[in-house]
């Protein structure tokens, strides 16, 4: 069962799409969110984020910001977001 994410930053959506889990840099250290994980808000530093879709790995560089994940979802907000790899 995948998780759909969202990635906004000002200038639009960087992300939308489904992973199967993804890591990011949380401001008290990296957090992993995989399918049916608890609702939580989390405060984001700048670093890189791993998302997992099949047997691929895709990094972004995102900036500071905030990550909400909803029964229905993930949505991560932040300054900026660049897919490097």
């Amino acid at each position: 069962m995948p998780i759909r994410l969202t990635v906004s930053t000002p200038d639009g959506d960087a992300f939308d799409g489904e992973v199967d889990h993804f890591v990011v840099p949380a401001a008290e250290g990296s957090m992993a969110v995989f399918p049916r994980h608890a609702p939580i808000v989390a405060l984001l530093k700048p670093g890189d984020a791993a998302f997992h879709v099949g047997g691929d790995r895709r990094i972004w560089e995102l900036g500071e910001g905030v990550l909400e994940v909803r029964r229905d979802g993930a949505l991560i907000v932040v300054s900026s977001a660049r897919c490097v790899q």
